[in-house]
């Protein structure tokens, strides 16, 4: 819980001239600050999620399988210290999409030792990135498997094979996506890391 009571510090002083004039007086001062104390290590402006699409999703009869929502979380160590163990977790995510790709970027993003996609029941799946010379992971395929059986989906509708009404919703792999660091990197103040996540819809013809 948090701690919310003002403390007040106080400081005073008496300023006597050592060789003083006749009727020179003595001065004081005092000054005074205000601040409370807080249990939370990490600020709540360390973390911050953007909608990259205006709050908007546009869909497209006949090609919802292509329409994308995009947002970005940025993740900044705003503490006067190092942090260890850092682990970035979103989700659960709106059942009407699945997490597509991860782009991340940052001064530290060569410092993510794993990537997970965390399913319905708890259980994680690690998925294997690369980072850039430039210290970026560009465009990683995160739920490959919703992704192809959403575009199965699509092509046999387009075929003729099923109908639009006869498509059915495709559930995610995943649920939650976990960003976890590398537990011996200590994050230094105002290091930190934009990951830029991509959804897709899984229920083309009934969104």
């Amino acid at each position: 819980a948090k701690i919310v009571e003002i403390i007040t510090n106080s400081v005073e002083a008496n300023v006597v001239s050592r060789n003083a004039a006749e009727g020179e007086s003595e001065y004081n001062i005092n000054d005074s600050i205000n601040f409370s104390l807080t249990s939370e290590l990490i600020q709540k402006e360390s973390i911050a999620k953007v909608n990259l699409d205006k709050n908007q999703l546009q869909i497209e009869s006949g090609n919802n399988h292509l329409v994308e929502s995009r947002f970005s979380i940025n993740f900044t160590n705003k503490s006067t210290f190092n942090l260890k163990n850092v682990e970035v977790t979103d989700g659960p995510f709106d059942a009407r999409l699945y997490i597509k790709k991860l782009s991340v970027s940052g001064d530290i993003t060569d410092k993510i030792q794993k990537i997970i996609g965390v399913k319905s029941d708890g259980s994680e799946v690690a998925i294997s990135f690369t980072v850039t010379a430039d210290k970026k992971i560009v465009d990683l395929m995160i739920d490959q498997a919703t992704f192809e059986a959403v575009n199965e989906l699509y092509r046999k509708v387009s075929s003729g094979e099923i109908t639009a009404g006869q498509a059915t919703k495709v559930e995610p792999q995943f649920t939650s996506l976990k960003i976890v660091m590398d537990p011996t990197y200590q994050v230094k103040p105002n290091e930190g890391i934009v990951a830029n996540i991509t959804m897709g819809i899984n229920d083309p013809y009934n969104i």
